[in-house]
């Protein structure tokens, strides 16, 4: 029970003082808001229309029909994913023509190319000096892959510094 004489802080009076609607608001439009919440105490934006009643079971079977339908959605977006394939001309749709192309990754600066090969070549050697010394004991498939891309990376720098020479001259 509370007290007739409680305290109320100034925001709170100042809630309750202010006017339910936005000022300017006419005074007809007010009436009717109020007789609508006053007179159905329905959700807004509910309709007269009843809900079926489902049952459990085939709620379950749209569920799984609507992720069986995601998943395929999914495989099919992999599936066009792995079959495109970036080359110097562009997208190729065709997988197996593009294998036999020998594609490099596009960048619009071979410089910042360089730059990039330079630092995954710099990771490799220190990958390398933490396995010699010990700190890595059993490295990883992931590593080992690293490691023995040493050599497809080196080459690549060196196409692209001459690319890079003739261009200059």
């Amino acid at each position: 029970m509370k007290s007739p004489c409680s305290y109320e802080s100034k925001g709170k009076q100042w809630a309750k003082s202010k006017p339910a609607f936005p000022p300017g608001l006419h005074p007809e439009e007010v009436a009717k808001t109020q007789q609508a919440q006053s007179g159905a105490n329905q959700i807004p934006g509910l309709t007269g229309t009843p809900t079926p009643n489902v049952s459990k079971s085939s709620k379950k079977k749209k569920k799984k029909k609507q992720q069986q339908e995601v998943k395929t959605i999914d495989q099919n977006l992999t599936e066009d994913v792995t079959k495109l394939h970036i080359c110097e001309t562009g997208l190729d749709r065709n997988n197996e023509s593009s294998e036999n192309k020998t594609c490099q990754e596009t960048f619009s600066d071979p410089a910042k190319r360089i730059k990039n090969l330079k630092k995954k070549l710099r990771e490799i050697v220190k990958l390398e000096q933490k396995i010699e010394s010990g700190e890595i004991t059993n490295p990883e498939k992931d590593q080992l892959e690293k490691i023995a891309r040493k050599g497809e990376i080196e080459a690549e720098i060196e196409d692209l510094e001459l690319d890079l020479e003739l261009q200059d001259s």
